[in-house]
């Protein structure tokens, strides 16, 4: 997180991609507010719309959405390879509806199932990021977010 007078690290985009307003409203002010940047989008053709004009870091990924879904938004990645090698989490309450894993060269890094809690997101968004080199380590503080803690989480970092 920037610290007035200090440069720290750049903030990671993430584009989320799913159909539920509410989903993508919790979703995104859970992100924005340990310091992720967010796109939003409602299906996989506005998502790829977004994709034209900024690369994100991350995208999160519904499978079941109108217009172009989640099978068929991969698809349209994995034919570019400036794209395929984006990072995608897929979190959908129908994960079998993923296209088979031999054809694609895409970089899956997670799946997770609805309905989930904001703290396995949030993680899961951090441990997808973690390996990108220069990304932000955030401390995952559930309190932040308002979520009573029922798990715990990794310790904060000393400022």
């Amino acid at each position: 997180m920037h610290v007035a007078g200090e440069l720290g690290p750049v903030p990671k985009w993430i584009l989320v991609a799913d159909d539920d307003d509410a989903i993508r409203d919790l979703w995104t002010h859970a992100l924005a507010r340990v310091g992720y940047r967010v796109l939003t989008a409602r299906n996989g053709r506005e998502a790829l719309d977004f994709m034209r004009a900024i690369l994100p870091d991350l995208i999160v990924l519904d499978l079941r959405m109108p217009e172009m879904d989640g099978p068929a938004f991969l698809k349209v990645i994995d034919g570019s390879p400036a794209l395929q090698r984006t990072p995608v989490l897929i979190v959908s309450g129908f994960l079998g509806d993923e296209p088979s894993r031999g054809s694609l060269g895409l970089n899956i890094v997670g799946r997770l199932a609805k309905p989930l809690r904001l703290p396995d997101l949030l993680a899961a968004v951090q441990d997808a990021l973690a390996p990108v080199k220069g990304a932000m380590h955030l401390s995952l503080k559930p309190s932040l977010l308002g979520i009573p803690a029922t798990a715990p989480t990794r310790p904060a970092a000393d400022d």
